[in-house]
């Protein structure tokens, strides 16, 4: 509905409002679940970041659905097959050991 709610805020403003207060709150745990000491905590971060995101991704998808938030398509220009994006790195990303994971993975999940 694109009047005012209450007469106050359009449902549009108040999607907004709400992927803004999401998006915090997972900047926030995240950097809070980045500093703990202790695992347990940690891994209580990460369940509590986790459950955050599922919030954001629920007001996202709801939003998009009522064209409040529209997602162009990429252009195929823009679009790049991930065995191309391997060949693109540099040997010194190739060292760090997270990008290392990551290409595992990805080749894992879209090539082999």
């Amino acid at each position: 509905r694109k009047e005012k709610m209450a007469g106050i805020y359009t449902e549009k403003e108040i999607y907004g409002d709400a992927l803004a207060a999401q998006k915090s709150a997972t900047s926030e745990m995240n950097k809070a679940a980045n500093e703990c000491v202790h695992e347990d905590v940690r891994k209580t971060m990460m369940n509590i970041l986790n459950q955050e995101h599922e919030i954001q991704k629920s007001v996202f998808d709801d939003m998009h659905a009522a064209g409040y938030y529209p997602t162009p398509a990429a252009e195929d220009k823009k679009i790049q097959d991930p065995l191309s994006v391997m060949l693109s790195l540099s040997e010194k990303d190739l060292e760090d050991e997270r990008v290392q994971i990551c290409i595992d993975e990805m080749l894992e999940e879209y090539v082999w």
